[in-house]
């Protein structure tokens, strides 16, 4: 392995780095959009409740008709609004799974090209510490030589 496979190897885990981040902003904004869904839809929802209680019937209280239908027909579409808003915070929350799952993945590239950058690393240094013996052996080889060629026995 050379020095320029650990070069490549060290602009891909930054790239991998800037997709990661890339990634986990795009989670925090999922996040962000899903909770103010779901303030909306607790609010459609409490506004509901808050509805019904004032305009609920009342002991003793007669309505004309068309009060009652437009009451109906209101409450009918706050229905309407709360499920669709409810609709929509389930999609929310399928689009911070898919983030979350897309900074996972983001995360164990990242961190699969971290453990590929130490190994190559320690391939390196392995490589040389052979290269090093050897000249080391080499030059042992070569002192006892001359060393036997000078003193001869």
């Amino acid at each position: 392995m050379s020095k320029s496979r650990l070069t490549t190897l060290a602009t891909l885990m930054q790239q991998q780095k800037q997709q990661r981040d890339t990634a986990r902003g795009h989670l925090e904004q999922a996040r962000e959009r899903a909770l103010a869904a779901q303030r909306q839809a607790d609010d459609l929802t409490d506004y509901h409740k808050a509805f019904h209680a004032r305009w609920g019937a009342q002991p003793g209280q007669r309505l004309d008709m068309g009060v009652l239908r437009a009451y109906q027909d209101f409450g009918q579409r706050l229905d309407h609004a709360i499920g669709l808003q409810q609709g929509a915070c389930r999609g929310h929350d399928a689009r911070v799974d898919q983030a979350r799952a897309q900074l996972t993945q983001r995360e164990t590239r990242l961190a699969t090209t971290e453990r590929l950058i130490e190994r190559t690393e320690t391939s390196l240094a392995h490589a040389e510490d052979r290269r090093e013996q050897r000249r080391a052996d080499e030059a042992a080889a070569q002192r006892l030589l001359h060393h036997r060629k000078e003193y001869p026995t």
